[in-house]
């Protein structure tokens, strides 16, 4: 059986002046068969950096994307991220909304944080920015940083499988272009989820 590996996307969208997050867990491009989507194994952590380096190393041909001494090991050992500081942000019980940061300082959404609410339709339908890392007005409200992740089709059809597996009444698998929308915070390793988000327009506002 072919391995799986996730891109965790966090959805930041604001409805009505009500701001929540969503959570989506999205496939790295070995398979699209959605059945095999799983995450729930993990090697030490010092395997897993290693194996991540090494591969955001040919996509970047920078070395050294983890600097492990700054690693959050119970952040990995609870749930499978790798991560740099503290969990933070609004909770819900004993969940905080992120579980600390990306190694460019971005907030990395908890895989785990309780949904909030959501008003209908599909994500497939709405109006999303397209390459939300060119707008200057998001770019300055978002810091949205230069990355090369962005843009990459390799990520679009784990994307697709990864929605249909965690938010089936959320999508109906009509689009094929995700990667035009997704600024990749982080990208999927072959032990850890990434971190992505995108932004869309509603009624000629911009919502994050």
């Amino acid at each position: 059986m072919k391995r799986v590996i996730f891109l965790l996307m966090a959805f930041s969208l604001l409805f009505s002046s009500i701001s929540f997050g969503e959570e989506a867990v999205i496939g790295d491009g070995i398979t699209t068969e959605v059945t095999d989507v799983d995450y729930d194994y993990k090697v030490p952590l010092e395997d897993a950096i290693a194996a991540a380096n090494d591969k955001i190393e040919i996509i970047t041909k920078t070395p050294g994307f983890y600097d492990i001494s700054l690693v959050n090991r119970e952040m990995y050992d609870k749930y499978g991220v790798i991560v740099y500081g503290e969990p933070h942000g609004d909770k819900k019980g004993e969940e905080s909304r992120y579980v600390g940061y990306t190694p460019d300082g971005e907030p990395f959404g908890n895989p785990v944080f309780p949904r909030d609410s959501w008003t209908g339709g599909t994500f497939d339908e709405r109006n999303w920015i397209e390459a939300p890392w060119w707008d200057d007005a998001l770019k300055t409200k978002h810091d949205i940083r230069p990355s090369d992740f962005n843009g990459t089709e390799d990520f679009t059809d784990n994307m697709k499988a990864g929605l249909l597996k965690y938010y089936p009444e959320d999508t109906d698998l009509s689009r094929d272009d995700w990667h035009k929308y997704m600024q990749i915070l982080q990208p999927p390793t072959e032990h850890a989820p990434g971190m992505a988000r995108m932004w869309h327009v509603n009624e000629n506002e911009i919502f994050l």
